[in-house]
């Protein structure tokens, strides 16, 4: 209800002040462009699935390691 009230006093926030000034979101949209590249996208995905699977194989080997240690041996005769 508020942001009615907010949108209805300020013809939709065409009247309201910026939040930043113009220079800064011009510069912030410039430097963001750099990352609209699907090279980037692609080294993202891979980066974050190598961590993924780093993770996963290091939980794995931690959990082959404590079942070792809590597996009953032979006793010795």
């Amino acid at each position: 209800m508020g942001v009615g009230v907010l949108f209805w006093t300020t013809n939709g926030l065409v009247g309201a002040p910026a939040l930043v000034p113009i220079e800064a979101q011009a510069w912030l949209q410039e430097r963001a462009s750099l990352l609209a590249n699907p090279l980037l996208d692609i080294l993202a995905v891979l980066v974050l699935t190598a961590l993924v699977l780093f993770a996963w194989a290091r939980r794995q080997r931690a959990r082959g390691e404590a079942l070792q240690d809590t597996e009953p041996t032979e006793p010795q005769r």
